[in-house]
């Protein structure tokens, strides 16, 4: 077994040297130790109480990891109060030690799994939750590392070795109270786990049956309503919630559903406790969940099944309509009567479905919503009336605030900022007859208090009157210096950069003079220390947008000394041993190099172009990016975003063939086993389709390839794939209409997309993948109505297809619903729905019964 010792000193080391020649070879060897078969003893003494407070690390939070920018180490044995104020509000304290332990041991269950035994995998998941508890009210990052591999741990084992794992935590958080400050956090761990395609070995059908069931039971959902009366853990509560609210799956469960929004009803008393203690951010989180919840199962609110149905339907509603009578000003004084109207929008929606499906239940239902909903749109239009008068008013307030500035010190900050706001609200609706009061309102800018808030929103105001600082130079110039000033301030500087970059964008001609000394201000800041990762891309904008302004030697100066030290930075985060935050830096890193290319337009004198011969250096690098991150969504997708650009155009292309033609020979080997390979190759096509069509289809070798390969791809099961093939297939097809390449395949293979998506919906693929499989059908009804029709018409002609015994009757009614379905999708929905009960046999019995109760949306 290792040596523990000899780790935490690798580690002491790590965090306390400068040369980057050590660091490197520290974090090898680190990183082999983790992957070592020796990880699975060692990681746990790493984590023993006494490596608490042996190093101190201040660290700025990440959405997965955190970036090490401090260090200062203490004794183990000194006293804890030696702790406080060691770090600014900004930065939190993490124990290295104890953190490696802890992602030990996520890395070993997630790479290293066919090496640990059946049999303890029981005592693995038991010694993780009491590590869990120990750490809920310690380190956070510590505790998110358990939580990740408890959670992995849980779909590894689930349901072989751990049959109803959500109910047994939710037992578990009863019983511990440690545990409850944890178990959302662990929830929500499972649940984004579960979607996350690199994740291999799991039966994905059999845990999903799990989860869902376990979702839908009685214990789950009341515990998370319970918990949203606790301030420490109210915004994970309100977040899982709406996970749970706003999924299409939970139409699968109508007597849960039912309950949910039930216990929806019930939160009135805490909304209107959050008003009175003015908790204005509390409140816009319950009425989000309650307005996004109900406009997710809309349907549910007209299509009655019972009288306590309509009855919850109806008290919802007014809830809702509550919330759009909420008084104050929005949203200095209340925020939620602006998140109403897309309720109120579907529930119409749904009310005008009911008018043209003219049946005789339709006409019952119809008559029941005009009875209860016309009383409160009646209500809501007199509301909506007196909230348009009340901001007429608002253009008088910028005359106020210049009134305002002559009492400075009678007035707080608060005011001011409120005032900022109203002038800022009415930026797309100034006139002529108002630029007396602009100009006043930007010559009073120096004589703003210095708060943060103030600074902030004032800069906020400045980056809204573009339009108009584009044709008052004398305005225009005067505030420039306090935006180059509050550059480098570090509280103001998001607001700074995104200000400056509006202007330069809308006013760059007017910026000529002052170019050289906006672009030096902007460098200074992006070599600074205090400026956050996403915080680089608007400053980035600014830069490029001012470039084309300069002359022509420091236009080319600029360009080509800002490429390079983008570039470099990509290729530095490659070089690097990959780490939790790799991911993070590169998508960062490659979206401010795409804010440059996008925004550094140079005049076509300036051969050969600087951002030319920068692309080429950089793309260089690119295949080895798509190569290590070819899973991540959000990578692949900026990558293929650089083809939209001239410069860059060409050597993407190159790119794009050769991994494409090079996966697709690889898996022509054996596709089947590789499904998560074959899932973010169909991810990355429908980016490559959708952002960079003209890469695509200018090579036949290629764009012949990818339909076929689509529908190779219709053999798998995964709902995770059926998925992300659909979404390829619906950005193909909607290329139909500007690319001749793109019609010529789809004609050729379109006859058997619709056969394989009908037969899909008879029964070869599970049924609930018929929405994603409808989405298909619809885009080539848009697209392609002619070819959709006589395709299906031939296709129907078999009398064995899609199955035997289906009538002729039932094919002609599913044939008409397909090519009647432009735009509606949901009624599409119902009618497959019916269709794929009647081919496997199911329809007219219970089963089908109650598969049609929870169609309701």
């Amino acid at each position: 077994m290792a040596n523990t010792s000899k780790i935490e000193e690798a580690l002491q080391q790590l965090y306390s040297v400068n040369d980057p020649q050590t660091i490197h070879q520290l974090q090898e060897w680190l990183t082999g130790m983790q992957t070592s078969l020796d990880a699975w003893q060692f990681c746990w003494p790493l984590m023993a109480e006494d490596k608490l407070f042996s190093v101190i690390i201040a660290v700025i939070y990440e959405p997965t990891s955190f970036s090490l920018i401090y260090v200062h180490s203490i004794c183990a044995n000194e006293s804890n109060d030696t702790l406080v104020n060691t770090v600014a509000e900004d930065v939190i304290s993490a124990p290295p030690i104890q953190f490696f332990g802890a992602c030990t041991i996520k890395t070993k269950i997630s790479t290293c799994w066919s090496e640990l035994p059946a049999d303890q995998y029981i005592p693995l998941r038991d010694q993780i939750i009491q590590f869990i508890i120990r750490f809920a009210i310690g380190p956070p990052f510590v505790r998110c590392q358990l939580c990740s591999a408890l959670a992995i741990l849980t779909l590894r084992i689930t349901p072989n070795h751990w049959a109803q794992p959500i109910n047994d935590l939710i037992l578990f958080s009863s019983q511990q109270i440690n545990f409850q400050a944890v178990f959302i956090e662990i929830i929500s761990e499972i649940t984004s786990m579960f979607d996350k395609s690199g994740l291999v070995n799991i039966d994905r059908a059999s845990v999903r049956h799990v989860l869902e069931s376990n979702y839908a039971d009685d214990g789950l959902i009341p515990t998370l309503f319970d918990l949203l009366r606790d301030e420490e853990l109210f915004e994970s509560a309100i977040s899982a919630l709406m996970e749970i609210g706003t999924s299409g799956e939970s139409t699968r469960y109508p007597s849960s559903l039912y309950r949910f929004l039930k216990l929806l009803t019930k939160l009135t008393p805490l909304i209107e406790e959050t008003i009175r203690n003015e908790s204005i951010d509390e409140c816009g989180d319950i009425c989000n969940l309650v307005v996004s919840s109900s406009e997710c199962h809309s349907k549910y609110f007209v299509k009655f099944e019972n009288h306590d149905h309509r009855k919850l339907a109806n008290e919802l509603a007014s809830m809702i309509l509550n919330f759009a009578s909420t008084n104050g000003y929005y949203p200095m004084d209340e925020t939620c009567s602006r998140l109403t109207f897309e309720f109120w929008y579907s529930l119409q929606t749904e009310i005008e479905c009911l008018e043209t499906a003219n049946t005789e239940l339709s006409r019952k239902q119809l008559a029941a919503c005009y009875e209860d909903y016309k009383p409160m749109y009646i209500s809501l239009m007199k509301m909506l009336t007196n909230r348009f008068l009340q901001s007429e008013c608002l253009k008088y307030y910028c005359e106020d605030l210049s009134n305002l500035t002559s009492n400075i010190q009678s007035s707080d900050w608060q005011t001011f900022e409120v005032y900022l706001y109203l002038v800022r609200a009415i930026s797309d609706s100034v006139s002529s007859s108002d630029s007396k009061y602009i100009r006043n309102f930007f010559r009073i800018l120096p004589q703003l208090p210095s708060h943060e808030k103030v600074g902030v929103m004032a800069l906020k105001v400045i980056g809204s009157y573009c339009d108009y600082l584009k044709y008052d130079h004398e305005i225009l110039m005067a505030i420039m210096p306090r935006i180059l000033w509050s550059l480098k301030e570090p509280k103001l500087v998001y607001a700074a950069a995104i200000a400056l970059r509006d202007i330069c964008v809308d006013c760059g001609e007017e910026l000529k003079t002052s170019a050289t000394e906006i672009f030096n201000a902007c460098q200074e800041v992006l070599s600074g220390s205090y400026l956050m990762p996403n915080q680089r891309i608007p400053l980035v904008e600014s830069m490029g947008s001012i470039i084309p302004v300069m002359d022509k030697n420091s236009m080319e100066n600029a360009s080509s000394h800002l490429s390079r030290q983008l570039i470099e930075g990509v290729i530095n985060i490659i070089q690097k041993p990959e780490t939790p935050s790799s991911r993070y830096e590169i998508i960062l890193q490659l979206k401010c190099l795409k804010a440059f290319f996008l925004t550094a337009n140079l005049p076509s004198e300036i051969q050969p172009s600087p951002l030319l011969s920068s692309s080429e250096i950089a793309l260089r690098t690119f295949n080895e990016i798509l190569l290590k991150w070819i899973h991540d969504e959000q990578v692949t997708e900026i990558m293929m975003l650089f083809g939209d650009d001239e410069s860059t155009l060409q050597t993407v292309a190159h790119l794009y063939y050769t991994l494409t033609l090079g996966t697709l020979q690889l898996l022509e080997t054996g596709s089947n086993s590789a499904p998560d390979l074959v899932n973010a190759f169909l991810i990355f096509n429908e980016k490559a389709v959708k952002s960079s069509s003209r890469i695509v289809f200018s090579n036949a070798s290629v764009y012949d390839k990818l339909l076929p390969f689509g529908l190779a791809s219709m053999v798998f099961k995964e709902s995770y794939i059926i998925k992300s093939n659909s979404r390829f297939l619906v950005e193909f097809v909607a290329k139909v209409t500007s690319s001749e390449e793109a019609r010529r395949s789809v004609e050729l293979y379109g006859k058997l997309i619709v056969s394989k998506i009908i037969l899909g919906i008879a029964g070869e693929l599970p049924r609930v993948s018929l929405r994603p499989l409808i989405d298909v059908l619809i885009e080539l009804n848009k697209n392609c109505i002619t070819c959709l029709a006589r395709w299906i018409k031939e296709l129907f002609m078999e009398d064995i297809f899609p199955c035997a015994g289906l009538s002729h009757v039932d094919k002609q009614a599913f044939q008409n619903a397909v090519l009647r379905s432009r735009a509606r999708k949901r009624w599409l929905q119902e009618q497959a729905e019916e269709f794929a009960l009647k081919c496997r046999g199911l329809h007219g019995t219970n089963y089908a019964k109650d598969v049609q109760s929870k169609v309701v949306r």
